[in-house]
């Protein structure tokens, strides 16, 4: 009969969760992989955990380095229902103006 098995055992450890602003956030993450990453040697250093592997995985995002939202462009173009005018390009930032002020601006130097 099918029975289920202990095959592999995993330590995560995940830090408290507050909110910081962008940069703020950013500091305390590097901060908190710095303090992971001693401890971590420490404990390989350590006689008792011989033969186990500690690795530190890190997970990022993308963010706006304007406003600091996840990262997301448009997929279709967007064009005004009366004038058929183009309003939302294809991999233009959604997020907030500044970003796609800075996307056209680049758009303009590559197309020039």
């Amino acid at each position: 009969m099918r029975e289920r098995r202990l095959t592999d055992v995993s330590v995560i450890v995940t830090a408290p969760e507050r909110w910081w602003s962008g940069i703020d956030m950013q500091r305390e993450m590097v901060s908190r992989r710095s303090e992971l990453e001693e401890f971590i040697e420490h404990a390989r250093n350590h006689r008792d955990l011989d033969g186990y592997v500690l690795d530190l995985h890190q997970l990022s995002e993308e963010v706006c380095s304007f406003c600091g939202r996840e990262w997301e462009v448009g997929e279709d173009e967007v064009r005004d229902e009366v004038t058929g005018e183009i309003i939302e390009w294809i991999g233009e930032p959604l997020c907030c103006q500044a970003a796609q002020s800075e996307w056209h601006a680049e758009r303009a130097k590559v197309s020039a």
